[in-house]
């Protein structure tokens, strides 16, 4: 469902970058970096840019709503 979400909310897009994250998110940048230094979101590098999948951005949402948890 979250996934689907994502992908209406970004046609055409199958990752973003790391402020689009935090937007989507409402976090600023570094509760983003610490995220993906504790390896609960998934960032690759395409070149010298890092993004975050939409469905790694799902599941991280996903587990974050089963935790019961509304915020880090």
């Amino acid at each position: 469902m979250i996934l689907r979400d994502l992908q209406t909310r970004f046609p055409l897009r199958t990752a973003l970058r790391p402020r689009e994250v935090c937007d989507t998110l409402g976090v600023g940048m570094t509760l983003f970096y610490s995220l993906a230094k504790q390896g609960k979101l998934k960032v690759r590098k395409i070149g010298r840019v890092s993004v975050v999948s939409l469905a790694d951005l799902a599941e991280y949402l996903d587990q974050l709503l089963a935790s019961g948890c509304g915020r880090e």
